[in-house]
């Protein structure tokens, strides 16, 4: 007798916590959103007004393009580019353009969507990232506008980290990994000329699959490198 009623109230609470957890479910796949111009299905990104995504995965076989005066928010989102031709998939933040990488309750990261398809990065505006993950980048993340860069990992496969030239750059509390296969040179870290910089609290790690001299740390004219 006991049993039969302690057996239903067992299956009640299994029931009610199904029940919380397709809530849940439902709850979270809600909160993915985006305002603006649509993801496309297939091709590029091209915003033509402020867009703000959030919670989004995204999947792109093309590149963004974010030309002024609008703004991209991408907030908690995972994008993943499909780079079957090299150089193809990217990000380009045009002049006067902003764009805007953020952390939320979920991870911002952006990648290939394969490790060895790598993306490229280029800002003539301004870019924004807090909390990022940032892989697979193509040879270099590009500044010639203003990037601010916190509490984020960058990782690139090629000679540089990050490239500012004649632009302003904000660095702190982040990590920078430069993967480069060995054949393209002096590698830096950090590549910084003719501009303003501010950095912090970096993790910089260069790794290089050659025997050759680099340089440590110098400066010279108006630029400033960090490097082996």
């Amino acid at each position: 007798m006991y049993g039969g009623r302690y057996r239903g109230a067992f299956l009640l609470l299994v029931v009610a916590a199904i029940a919380l957890l397709a809530v849940v479910a439902v709850a979270d796949d809600s909160e993915a959103t985006v305002t603006g111009t649509p993801i496309p299905p297939t091709g590029d990104w091209v915003i033509d007004q402020d867009t703000v995504a959030i919670g989004e995965n995204i999947q792109l076989d093309g590149y963004i393009y974010v030309p002024g005066p609008w703004t991209l928010s991408l907030d908690g989102c995972t994008l993943a580019f499909n780079n079957t031709l090299l150089g193809w998939s990217g990000i380009y933040v045009g002049w006067s353009a902003t764009l805007y990488i953020n952390e939320t309750s979920r991870a911002a990261i952006v990648r290939s969507a394969a490790g060895y398809e790598n993306w490229f990065f280029i800002i003539d505006g301004d870019a924004y990232l807090d909390g990022a993950q940032i892989e697979d980048v193509d040879y270099r993340i590009e500044n010639w506008g203003y990037l601010y860069i916190e509490d984020s990992s960058i990782e690139t496969h090629g000679p540089y980290g990050i490239y500012s030239y004649s632009a302003d750059l904000h660095l702190g509390n982040s990590s920078v990994e430069v993967m480069s296969p060995g054949n393209l040179g002096d590698t830096y870290g950090l590549y910084i000329r003719y501009g303003s910089a501010s950095l912090y609290n970096i993790d910089l790690t260069v790794n290089v699959d050659m025997n050759a001299t680099y340089n440590t740390s110098s400066y010279y004219g108006y630029s400033y490198t960090y490097g082996i």
